[in-house]
């Protein structure tokens, strides 16, 4: 039975490749360089930075690739929004739309940027249709977030709540962390990608060590973890280890690519653990202090899964300035976000004073003095 479609961007949804070329020339001008035709089309598939790094190491230039990046970016914008022929390849929209009240889950994953991701969801009315959209290149602070109705209505369901209720009480927040991942068969993906937390394996960490200081003191923070197909060792289950959490925050270090990980959590390996396995229709829970991570996916299909958080009211987030709200509360006064538009609204008011900040919600992980925190002094104590 069909229950998931992924999505490619250019080609499948779209042809923009004629703007993306005419944006190109544009920069390729600015910068008084000839590119040719065979050079051209090597580029096909690659991510932006990806062809201006290839771009200043062919033409030996002095300016950096990231500049080249905001040149042509410049440029394709405009064209974007000013050709009245740039519309959806034919008969794809009906296809969607088919999918979509079959009740089909939909991704794009996709080398696009996220903002030209976003550009063509918004100009067509996409966000309806999707659960999430995945670019290659890594989240920016001031061009992604992933805010779709898919997720608004897992962060407001039902069944959900009253599970959060039984365990954080009735006056429940969203925490403004939510996930979704796709996580590829391990023999498709490039060696650089295969701990890649989204794709990829995901180390051993808490939950709680992504928070603020004052997060990661105070929060009762609470991980659902749901999955979209069914997860097993074979393809790539969360695995935990029994009464881990007990032993309170540990001290985290800045892992493979910048990823959160317990310090010296290979002393994990040779410990009893649980596969986390589900099906379809169960929910996973995670105390702030469970250390966890993901198994290789050894199988020949994408596990696909969210995971979203939530906590006691009254507490800080712990990911300011992302937006936090009332989910659930005794007070209806409380309840001040209660749609898609206006949960938006809040992200793009976040979204604007994350702007001027390099890493803007990326905060210190949690380092003890004395390493007294270290796994390796509570391990075996």
């Amino acid at each position: 039975m069909l229950k998931a479609v992924l999505f490619d961007m250019d080609g499948v949804i779209v042809d923009s490749e004629p703007l993306h070329h005419k944006a190109y020339e544009k920069m390729f001008e600015e910068f008084d360089i000839t590119v040719s035709t065979e050079l051209y089309a090597s580029f096909t598939g690659k991510a932006t930075l990806s062809i201006c790094e290839q771009i200043c190491n062919e033409f030996n230039l002095e300016t950096s690739p990231e500049l080249l990046v905001v040149s042509k970016r410049k440029h394709f914008i405009p064209l974007f929004e000013n050709d009245t022929d740039f519309c959806l390849l034919e008969g794809v929209l009906e296809l969607i739309k088919n999918y979509h009240q079959n009740g089909i889950t939909l991704i794009v994953a996709s080398s696009a940027s996220m903002e030209n991701i976003n550009r063509i969801f918004k100009r067509f009315d996409l966000d309806q249709y999707f659960n999430t959209r995945l670019p290659r290149d890594h989240v920016k602070k001031d061009s992604d977030y992933f805010a779709t109705h898919s997720l608004w209505n897992l962060i407001k369901h039902k069944k959900i709540l009253s599970v959060v209720e039984k365990i954080l009480g009735p006056e429940i927040l969203s925490n403004p962390v939510q996930n979704t991942r796709i996580k590829q068969p391990e023999k498709t993906l490039p060696k650089k990608s295969i701990f890649d937390g989204l794709s990829g394996r995901t180390p051993w960490h808490q939950d709680a060590a992504v928070l603020s200081t004052k997060g990661q003191k105070n929060t009762e923070l609470l991980t659902v973890w749901i999955p979209f197909t069914k997860t097993t060792k074979k393809n790539g289950c969360m695995i935990t280890i029994p009464g881990i959490n007990k032993l309170g925050l540990l001290n985290h270090h800045s892992g493979y690519k910048g990823q959160v990980e317990i310090k010296n959590s290979d002393l994990l390996n040779s410990k009893k653990v649980v596969h986390l396995e589900a099906d379809v229709g169960d929910v996973v829970l995670l105390h702030r202090h469970s250390a966890h991570c993901s198994i290789p996916n050894k199988s020949n299909n994408f596990r696909i899964s969210a995971d979203l958080r939530y906590n006691k009211a009254g507490q800080t987030s712990g990911r300011e300035p992302l937006p936090s709200f009332y989910v659930k509360s005794k007070n209806k006064k409380n309840i001040t976000v209660s749609n898609f538009k206006q949960w938006l609204v809040l992200w793009e008011k976040a979204k604007e004073k994350c702007i001027p900040r390099k890493y803007a919600f990326k905060y210190p992980l949690p380092t003890f003095k004395n390493n007294k925190r270290d796994l390796s002094k509570l391990i075996n104590s």
